[in-house]
């Protein structure tokens, strides 16, 4: 079978490896299940209150619309907890005294590169934690931060343990210093599932038995994309690696912002795919222009800002109330928005008179006092208000309501939405100097529940 049928076989795999088995992603433990402090450093977090046996802690968080990074674990943060695994991200530079102390159902750890210190007992008292790798090697190691339990008042040395860092590191002799097993660490190779130190079509192939049942993990990596678990994603990164290399392994955080700066939403986007805009916030007297940069073929971190231009377009705006059968005197307001300086105005409303009637309008107070009003003798569906005057100043022109509509609604109404729609025609509407103005319309709705 050629390389190019092959790995359009193994897509279809993922597909129904997805569809059959469920086979999902670890995502990032929820904030509410720390407890935590904020300092100029970022975020330590004091406690773990959750009930997840695998927690994965993301390097940033949103909190009210700002980002803060994970920079410290604190003392006896996971203490006595259940959990049985932990990924610590690349944010954190100390694991504090105690930090996961009696943590009996953890088997192995890595603690990555960023960290700086680990303190004494950090891992203190796990009596399963028989694998623990260290990739600073320059790291400082508190005394009995691993490898150590506590019983019958005795320190003894965890069955089984193995520490794996750097050749000369400050983990190599910690495990010298304690009389531990070591064993230096040799970067794997990304996409290598059988261990033979290459990635070849052979670990495709390796993989999609793993996760298809048909052999067993075993001694293979299946986890190359390092969420915890053996899944179709892995699959898909295998694959990556053997069409375009490592370098579509890489993940870039892209954030976007309002344009305050407020946080929006993070996202870990692998490297040349795009990102997804996230909802755009509404603000009044702003249009939504689009986003400061395109976020498609994402190359490197980002920072996208939600640009907007001020909304200086006339508009009329028809309210939207709520109302129950048989009411009386259900009121909405018509108002306009961006004022140019109306001097004549004719309108027209439409609306369901087997279910609305309209008893009453009258001019609202931005227009009154500055044009004179007439409505219809008639109030119905498609009558007229018209609004005159001499001249029209600057002072004069105001934003606002600039119409009052009152209406029965009918024993009868059913649960629905009732638009009510006003409009104009082309030269309805002057200003000053008796130029045709035109308005956008937000039309309304009388809601009957």
């Amino acid at each position: 079978m050629s390389l190019k049928k092959l790995l359009t076989f193994c897509l279809m795999v993922i597909l129904l490896l997805n569809c059959c088995f469920g086979l999902v992603t670890v995502s990032a433990t929820s904030l509410e299940d720390f407890s935590y402090e904020i300092s100029s450093d970022g975020i330590t977090i004091t406690k773990y209150n959750g009930e997840e046996e695998d927690v994965v802690i993301a390097e940033n968080y949103v909190i009210d619309g700002a980002v803060y990074t994970i920079s410290k674990i604190g003392e006896y943060a996971f203490e006595d907890s259940v959990i049985e695994s932990v990924k610590i991200p690349e944010s954190v530079t100390e694991i504090s005294e105690g930090a996961f102390y009696n943590c009996d159902a953890i088997t192995a750890v890595t603690i990555p590169e960023s960290v700086n210190e680990i303190a004494l007992y950090a891992f203190d008292d796990c009596n399963n934690l028989t694998n623990v790798t260290i990739l600073n090697p320059n790291v400082t190691i508190g005394d009995s931060a691993f490898g150590y339990y506590y019983s019958g008042r005795k320190y003894y040395i965890v069955d089984n343990f193995v520490m794996h860092g750097l050749e000369n590191s400050t983990a190599q002799k910690y495990a010298i210093a304690n009389d531990m097993t070591f064993e230096i660490y040799v970067k794997p190779v990304l996409g290598d599932v059988n261990n033979d130190k290459i990635s070849d079509i052979r670990d495709l192939v390796r993989l999609k038995k793993i996760l298809a049942g048909v052999v067993e993990t075993g001694d293979c990596t299946a986890d190359i994309n390092g969420d915890g678990i053996s899944s179709a994603e892995d699959l898909v990164s295998v694959r990556m690696i053997l069409l375009h290399g490592e370098d579509n392994l890489k993940t870039h955080t892209v954030t976007f912002r309002d344009k305050d700066g407020n946080v929006l939403d993070i996202q870990k986007v692998k490297h040349s795919f795009s990102a997804i805009a996230p909802k755009v916030p509404v603000i009044d007297g702003y249009i939504f222009k689009g986003w400061s940069e395109s976020f498609i073929n994402v190359m490197n971190e980002m920072q996208i800002f939600a640009e907007y231009e001020a909304d200086t377009k006339p508009t009329f705006i028809v309210d939207s109330v709520s109302a129950n059968p048989g009411d009386k005197k259900v009121t909405l307001a018509v108002s306009v928005k961006n004022n140019p300086g109306i001097l004549g105005m004719t309108l027209s409303v439409e609306y369901d008179e087997e279910v609305l009637t309209l008893t009453e309008a009258s001019s609202g107070e931005a227009l009154s006092g500055v044009l004179s009003f007439t409505k219809s003798n008639i109030l119905k569906s498609g009558c007229n208000f018209v609004w005159d005057g001499q001249e029209i100043t600057t002072d004069s022109i105001r934003n606002g309501t600039i119409l009052l509509l009152t209406f029965d609604i009918s024993n009868d109404a059913k649960t629905d939405e009732y638009p009510i729609k006003i409009s104009y025609r082309n030269g309805d509407i002057i200003d000053g100097n008796l130029d045709s103005i035109l308005f956008e319309i937000q039309n309304g709705k009388i809601i009957v529940s």
